[in-house]
Protein backbone atom coordinates (compact mmCIF):
# COMPACT_ATOMS: atom_id res chain seq x y z
CA UNK A 1 0.00 0.00 0.00
CA UNK A 2 1.40 3.42 -0.91
CA UNK A 3 1.16 6.76 0.90
CA UNK A 4 -1.67 9.07 -0.12
CA UNK A 5 -0.65 11.62 -2.71
CA UNK A 6 -1.49 15.24 -3.22
CA UNK A 7 -3.31 15.35 -6.52
CA UNK A 8 -1.81 18.65 -7.68
CA UNK A 9 1.87 17.59 -7.96
CA UNK A 10 1.74 13.83 -7.29
CA UNK A 11 3.84 14.12 -4.07
CA UNK A 12 3.16 12.00 -0.97
CA UNK A 13 0.73 13.75 1.37
CA UNK A 14 1.26 13.44 5.12
CA UNK A 15 -1.16 15.41 7.29
CA UNK A 16 0.41 17.46 10.07
CA UNK A 17 -0.51 16.24 13.54
CA UNK A 18 -2.70 18.55 15.61
CA UNK A 19 -0.97 20.81 18.09
CA UNK A 20 -1.29 19.64 21.69
CA UNK A 21 0.41 22.62 23.34
CA UNK A 22 3.79 20.92 23.49
CA UNK A 23 2.45 17.63 24.84
CA UNK A 24 3.22 14.51 22.84
CA UNK A 25 1.90 11.26 24.21
CA UNK A 26 3.18 10.35 27.64
CA UNK A 27 6.32 12.53 27.37
CA UNK A 28 5.56 16.20 27.90
CA UNK A 29 8.06 18.54 26.35
CA UNK A 30 9.83 20.79 28.83
CA UNK A 31 7.87 23.99 29.15
CA UNK A 32 9.41 27.39 29.69
CA UNK A 33 9.31 28.44 33.31
CA UNK A 34 6.60 30.96 34.08
CA UNK A 35 7.86 34.35 35.26
CA UNK A 36 8.01 34.81 39.01
CA UNK A 37 5.90 37.69 40.24
CA UNK A 38 6.25 39.24 43.65
CA UNK A 39 3.05 38.96 45.57
CA UNK A 40 1.25 42.17 46.35
CA UNK A 41 0.56 42.90 50.00
CA UNK A 42 -2.91 41.76 50.94
CA UNK A 43 -3.35 43.78 54.11
CA UNK A 44 -3.11 47.47 54.86
CA UNK A 45 -0.04 49.29 53.60
CA UNK A 46 1.66 52.46 54.72
CA UNK A 47 0.18 55.67 53.36
CA UNK A 48 2.14 56.54 50.17
CA UNK A 49 2.97 60.07 51.31
CA UNK A 50 3.72 59.27 54.95
CA UNK A 51 7.35 60.32 54.60
CA UNK A 52 6.34 63.66 53.10
CA UNK A 53 3.90 64.21 55.96
CA UNK A 54 6.64 63.47 58.48
CA UNK A 55 9.05 65.89 56.80
CA UNK A 56 6.36 68.58 56.69
CA UNK A 57 5.62 68.14 60.37
CA UNK A 58 9.31 68.45 61.27
CA UNK A 59 9.75 71.54 59.09
CA UNK A 60 6.54 72.81 60.71
CA UNK A 61 8.54 73.26 63.92
CA UNK A 62 10.18 76.23 62.18
CA UNK A 63 7.18 77.31 60.08
CA UNK A 64 4.02 77.23 62.15
CA UNK A 65 1.57 77.35 59.25
CA UNK A 66 3.09 74.20 57.78
CA UNK A 67 2.51 72.39 61.08
CA UNK A 68 -1.15 73.41 61.01
CA UNK A 69 -1.52 72.27 57.39
CA UNK A 70 0.17 68.95 58.17
CA UNK A 71 -2.07 68.37 61.19
CA UNK A 72 -5.14 68.93 58.99
CA UNK A 73 -3.70 66.72 56.23
CA UNK A 74 -2.83 63.81 58.50
CA UNK A 75 -6.13 64.19 60.34
CA UNK A 76 -7.95 63.83 57.02
CA UNK A 77 -5.99 60.67 56.26
CA UNK A 78 -6.80 59.35 59.75
CA UNK A 79 -10.48 59.88 59.01
CA UNK A 80 -10.18 58.01 55.71
CA UNK A 81 -8.44 55.12 57.48
CA UNK A 82 -11.23 55.00 60.06
CA UNK A 83 -13.73 54.79 57.20
CA UNK A 84 -11.92 51.78 55.72
CA UNK A 85 -9.04 53.00 53.57
CA UNK A 86 -6.39 50.31 53.12
CA UNK A 87 -3.61 52.17 54.94
CA UNK A 88 -1.91 51.64 58.28
CA UNK A 89 -2.48 54.21 61.02
CA UNK A 90 0.96 54.06 62.53
CA UNK A 91 4.62 54.62 61.89
CA UNK A 92 5.49 57.79 60.04
CA UNK A 93 1.93 58.93 59.52
CA UNK A 94 0.97 58.72 63.19
CA UNK A 95 4.26 60.35 64.19
CA UNK A 96 3.64 63.20 61.74
CA UNK A 97 0.13 63.65 63.15
CA UNK A 98 1.31 63.96 66.74
CA UNK A 99 4.34 66.15 65.96
CA UNK A 100 2.22 68.58 63.95
CA UNK A 101 -0.51 68.56 66.63
CA UNK A 102 1.95 69.37 69.43
CA UNK A 103 3.74 72.04 67.38
CA UNK A 104 0.43 73.67 66.42
CA UNK A 105 -0.77 73.75 70.02
CA UNK A 106 2.58 75.19 71.19
CA UNK A 107 2.43 77.80 68.41
CA UNK A 108 -1.02 78.86 69.58
CA UNK A 109 0.00 78.95 73.26
CA UNK A 110 3.18 80.93 72.63
CA UNK A 111 1.34 83.22 70.23
CA UNK A 112 -1.23 84.00 72.91
CA UNK A 113 1.48 84.59 75.51
CA UNK A 114 3.26 87.01 73.18
CA UNK A 115 -0.01 88.76 72.38
CA UNK A 116 -0.89 89.36 76.04
CA UNK A 117 2.64 90.36 77.07
CA UNK A 118 3.01 93.11 74.52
Amino acid sequence: MSAPTDNSNNQPFYPTPPSNNGYQGDNPLPQAASPVYQSQPTGPVEYPHATAALVCSIVGILIGLLAIATWIWTGTIKGKINKGANWIWGGKLKTAYYISMVVTILDIVFGLIRAFNS
